[in-house]
């Protein structure tokens, strides 16, 4: 095996050109580097990462029946085994942030009281044409409590009928309710919610109807329609991406290869989450986010593995050497495009929230196994597929082909005859985009919007119109004397709570006050994130920047493909225009836009949207542009900084 590999810049790729050299060099064609038809021995010591890359490549077509059986292996056992734990164990979302006055609340009234982490939920009654007055009405609410009783984890239940419970029946006595606390985990809460709803469901008759309402109830209906949204986003996403795909490659087989590496991989990363669940908790949405981040991945990834290995079958290598290729160049890629994902969730633990630590986890664990299955899985079945990769062509209209290269192409260089132009209208309009991030609200959704017609919504709506959704979320100050004891104190407090509506201060009276609850969870969790997103954005950025310079000199993330391919074509040629019309990339988000949580859609119409923005105004015109203007600093950078400039064509020339 050969390779050549420069560690030092040559005059002729980093020596600034003058113009006459430019102009002659533009009406000739792309020159071909002598040494590329002529591969020169290096040692082992000199070559880098490319040739690790290319040796990983090589041992995977060697070895490519065993990793085949590994993986299948590993996907049964894993999701086979542990999968339905995972998606059976996910828990209502954890909004706490530890070290703020909501989590001291929770804190103090487990330490003083007792109580240990419990919310109020409502037994909700209502009737169309009996009153709470009726005998029939009076018996239903008798069942309800009887029932909630016997749950372990229930308490403080207050009767509508109880002396303590006027307030809880409607202006007409047609609608009422039975306050009840449940203690434990976000889990126990969840699964004793589901219990009682179980329980209560038998307890309605024709004429009154029972249903379950608070926090974990909605949490676990929530969950419920969840599991439904991922099965139908997959049925609208998948076909959608397997029609991009086929457009793309223009080869049923070779369309079907990025599907197969994002279903094994979402199957054995949901196997890995599940043996993580009998040590940790995973909150409901952690499932579809995860689906949603993997496929988008594990596509974009196998299709440059794909394209690539396609494209060595073409110029006459062998299915062996295509796929070591593939790996050796493309894989490259898609390690550190993987890893800038890593170390951008990685930030997400500088917040103090549970719930975006169990989400980064999950992420990351999925982003790690999809690297790793393009990197081995993938080529590994390209390289036993050989040529029957194409089996399976499409007619020649329902492929983009040459025809989308050709698009691309134009587009570009229009964009390179007036570089300065785009570049000023381009991030004028970027700009424009991203100023309303500026005024942007964060908080956080309940989900009752998407069970509306499940118990728990139901319930909320009965509240809602009757005597106000406050009842789900209550708010819980504790009042803490400073010597210990109340005393005198007593008065401002009570003073307090007569005046709570005007936001009274009792500070100074010797209390100390600390306000908690559902919604005072939400504010807190909203100030943190609020106070630590510029931080977690630098620091993001300043790792991923230090990264990628190790592998290009520039380039983030989703434009580290192109930036690949692109560097490929400027070491080949110089020509830093025809470098920039070489790649296309895509990624189907766009079907958890049509999911009923909130949440979901959010995240899903925000990824389609920024790789919509990405495809288009950025890596279209933006980037073109400015490296038209930046010409050879593109490819800058100290010669003392670590790695090696790497001679693709070189590299080709190795694996033969």
């Amino acid at each position: 095996m050969t390779v050549s590999i420069r560690t030092e810049p040559t005059a002729e790729t980093q020596g600034w050109r003058n113009e006459d050299e430019r102009a002659q060099r533009s009406s000739q064609a792309p020159p071909t580097r002598p040494e590329a038809n002529r591969p020169e021995p290096a040692t082992p010591t000199s070559l880098g990462s490319a040739d690790r890359f290319n040796r990983v490549g090589a041992w995977v077509a060697r070895r490519r029946k065993r990793l085949i059986v590994g993986w299948l292996v590993a996907a049964v056992f894993l999701a086979g085994g542990f999968a339905a734990n995972f998606s059976e164990n996910l828990t209502a979302v954890n909004g706490s942030t530890p070290g703020s006055e909501s989590a001291r609340v929770i804190t103090l009234l487990e330490e003083n009281f007792g109580i240990g982490v419990a919310e109020q939920d409502l037994v909700v009654f209502e009737s169309d044409s009996l009153s709470i007055d009726d005998d029939r009405f009076m018996a239903v609410v008798a069942n309800a409590i009887t029932v909630v009783e016997q749950q372990v984890a229930t308490s403080d239940i207050i009767s509508p009928l109880d002396p303590d419970g006027a307030g809880q029946i409607s202006a007409d006595r047609r609608a009422a309710f039975v306050s009840l606390s449940i203690a434990g985990t976000p889990s126990q809460r969840q699964s004793e919610a589901l219990e009682l709803n179980e329980a209560l469901a038998a307890i309605g008759t024709d004429g009154v109807d029972v249903w379950l309402t608070g926090e974990s109830p909605l949490h676990a209906d929530v969950d419920a329609v969840a599991q439904s949204d991922l099965a139908k986003a997959e049925m609208i996403g998948l076909p959608v991406a397997l029609v991009v795909l086929l457009l793309a490659f223009g080869a049923l087989v070779a369309a079907g290869l990025p599907l197969l590496l994002g279903g094994v991989g979402i199957g054995v990363s949901f196997g890995v989450l599940g043996l993580l669940s009998y040590f940790t908790e995973f909150s409901l949405l952690t499932e579809n986010i995860t689906t949603l981040i993997g496929l988008g991945v594990g596509i974009d990834f196998a299709m440059f593995i794909v394209s690539r290995f396609r494209e060595g079958l073409d110029q006459g290598d062998s299915p062996e050497r295509a796929a070591q290729l593939a790996v050796a160049t493309s894989g490259r890629s898609v390690l550190y495009s993987g890893l800038t994902t890593i170390v951008a969730m990685a930030g997400l633990f500088l917040l103090d929230s549970p719930i975006f630590h169990d989400l980064a986890i999950a992420v990351m664990i999925t982003v790690a196994v999809m690297v790793a299955a393009a990197l081995t899985l993938l080529p590994a079945v390209l390289a036993a597929l050989g040529h029957s990769v194409n089996r399976g062509r499409m007619p020649r209209w329902m492929s983009s082909g040459d025809g989308a290269e050709r698009r691309w192409a134009w587009i570009t260089t229009k964009v390179m005859k007036r570089p300065g132009t785009v570049a000023v209208a381009g991030g004028v309009l970027a700009l424009s985009l991203a100023a309303p991030a500026l005024g942007l609200e964060l908080g956080m959704n309940s989900g009752a919007d998407a069970v509306a017609d499940q118990p728990s919504g139901k319930g909320l709506a009965v509240l809602g119109e009757n005597f106000g959704e406050g009842w789900v979320s209550p708010i819980e100050v504790v009042f803490t004397a400073n010597d210990g004891r109340f005393d005198a104190e007593v008065a401002s407090v009570n003073t307090f709570l007569d005046e709570l509506g005007r936001d009274a201060d009792v500070a100074g009276a010797g209390i100390e006050t600390n306000v908690g609850g559902l919604t005072a969870g939400v504010i807190d969790q909203v100030d943190e994130m609020s106070a630590k997103l510029p931080l977690i954005i630098t620091l993001v950025l300043a790792v991923s920047f230090v990264l990628l310079l190790a592998v290009f000199g520039s380039s983030m993330d989703y434009e580290l493909f192109l930036l690949g391919r692109m560097r490929e074509e400027w070491e080949r040629t110089g020509d830093n225009a025809t470098a920039v019309a070489a790649a296309i990339q895509a990624a189907i988000f766009g079907a958890f836009a049509f999911t009923s949580v909130i949440d979901v859609q959010q995240v899903g119409v925000a990824l389609a949207s920024a790789i919509l923005i990405d495809a288009t105004l950025v890596r279209a015109l933006l980037v073109p542009a400015s490296m038209k203007l930046m010409g050879r600093w593109n490819w800058w950078r100290p010669r003392w900084f670590i790695g090696n400039r790497i001679d693709y064509q070189q590299l080709r020339g190795a694996t033969r």
